[in-house]
């Protein structure tokens, strides 16, 4: 009896966690699929990355393959250089591809300043991006704006060719954007191979109801991102600073039966029943051994 209910219960705890799971699933895929449908006309995001370190990265196509090599390294200690993005989504060119124009500023002072802009297509749900100007025209590049792939391990953030920045899927987390609401993000671990420095590591965090990248930190390579104004990788936080889509609820107005809530509270369950249950079935100490006592027959009397 007492296994056929443990047995029981543990089936319970897993198909709560299993269900905790379609539901966080359910939950992005949905919250995702809104900004996709709500990107229309024009769209903007602004990203503000401070530097200490850039590398420069030198490069040659040779047909689809790009062949790298050792970029020049512009840094000088507590000097820091702000390199501002903004990428404007706006017509709809099919069902999948959206036209794109994305604008740099970079002020620094260690005499590395530009003003560009480049224009491309840009896929919301692939993240795969066509340059319509510069050295990269006729390259497909990806580009993950967005992040769309629910519960993976893995994903490739961006990559040109053989080149690739790749990320792993750290959990879920917090981050405070624009100093008052805190959103609720997915973390990746990703990292790419320099020529020169072998890996180099960085963590995105990617908004939980949109998909959209919030925040980077550590040595941030993107071949899109950074790679169209030749850089490698700079060494410091990017972060978004503004955006007209829709982030979703803060953090400030916490969901009593968010799925990671559903599943603690399946555990606790669980524990609880499991004790209970095990308390019923136990036998008692005064009751678990039969006492028998030894019949005394008097002197002189002899056993019938």
């Amino acid at each position: 009896m007492k296994g056929t209910v443990l047995r029981i219960l543990q089936c319970f705890f897993l198909l709560t966690l299993v269900v905790s799971l379609f539901m966080l699933s359910g939950t992005l895929s949905l919250g995702f699929q809104r900004t996709t449908q709500n990107i229309s006309n024009t769209n903007f995001m602004e990203y503000e990355v401070n530097c200490s370190i850039i590398v420069l990265w030198n490069y040659t196509m040779n047909d689809e393959d790009v062949i790298s090599y050792p970029g020049d390294v512009i840094y000088d200690v507590g000097t820091f250089s702000q390199i501002l993005i903004k990428i404007m989504l706006s017509s709809t060119v099919d069902r999948d591809w959206i036209s794109s124009v994305i604008q740099y500023q970079v002020y620094s002072q260690l005499e590395y300043n530009l003003s560009y802009q480049v224009s491309g297509q840009y896929s919301l749900t692939t993240g795969d991006y066509t340059p319509e100007e510069d050295s990269f025209v006729g390259q497909l590049l990806v580009f993950r704006l967005f992040d769309s792939g629910g519960l993976s391990t893995d994903s490739v953030m961006s990559s040109l060719g053989t080149l690739s920045v790749t990320g792993e899927y750290m959990g879920m987390t917090e981050w405070k954007y624009q100093d008052e609401n805190w959103q609720n993000v997915r973390r990746y671990n990703c990292e790419f191979n320099h020529i020169v420095d072998g890996e180099v590591s960085h963590t995105r965090y990617y908004d939980e109801d949109s998909g959209l990248l919030l925040w980077a930190r550590g040595g941030i390579s993107d071949y899109v991102l950074l790679g169209l104004v030749n850089i490698s990788y700079v060494v410091g936080e990017l972060a978004l600073i503004d955006t007209s889509i829709d982030l979703g609820l803060s953090h400030a107005n916490p969901v009593l039966f968010s799925p990671p809530l559903v599943g603690i509270g399946a555990l606790v369950v669980f524990l609880a029943c499991y004790v209970t249950v095990y308390r019923i079935q136990r036998p008692s100490s005064s009751g678990g051994k039969m006492k028998h006592r030894r019949r005394r027959i008097p002197k002189g009397r002899k056993r019938g």
